[in-house]
């Protein structure tokens, strides 16, 4: 995510930011959903140590690229004296949501094979990323600057 960050801080978004985040959640869902494949294939434990060391890489550089500029369209549309109360919820919500999420997901691993709830996960991902993507672009407010 570090990584991410300094490339982000590289590229210079004048416009299109929501559009750049939700379009790096949708790369971010279809290599999740592919990430079962490797289940399915017999490689040396190096080989899949090496691919999901990779694949960590490229999802933490697509986090930093979605989050990032959600982050600054919130700070700039939502008016100083409610931002303490969004953001605080915002990270509430998230607290909660983690572990219900490893509580709900730990019990799909559990009865499903592992492609399958990878690839349902990312395949329902996607289809959320590209609606929310779809609905964004037809908006004027889509084009806010991250930079400035």
């Amino acid at each position: 995510m570090f990584l991410g960050g300094l490339v982000l801080s590289r590229l210079n978004f004048k416009t299109q930011s929501l559009k750049v985040a939700y379009f790096s959640l949708s790369i971010f869902s279809l290599i999740v959903s592919l990430s079962g494949l490797p289940n399915l294939i017999a490689l040396p434990k190096d080989a899949y140590t090496i691919l999901f060391i990779a694949i960590n890489i490229v999802l933490g550089l697509l986090l930093v690229f979605s989050n990032t500029p959600v982050d600054v369209y919130m700070q700039q549309h939502i008016p100083e004296k409610m931002q303490g109360r969004v953001f605080s919820i915002d990270e509430t919500v998230s607290s909660i949501l983690m572990p219900a999420g490893t509580i709900v997901f730990g019990i799909l691993f559990d009865q499903f094979n592992t492609f399958v709830v990878f690839t349902f996960g990312g395949l329902v991902m996607l289809v959320l990323s590209c609606w929310v993507l779809i609905i964004v672009s037809r908006r004027k407010e889509a084009t806010v600057p991250i930079g400035g």
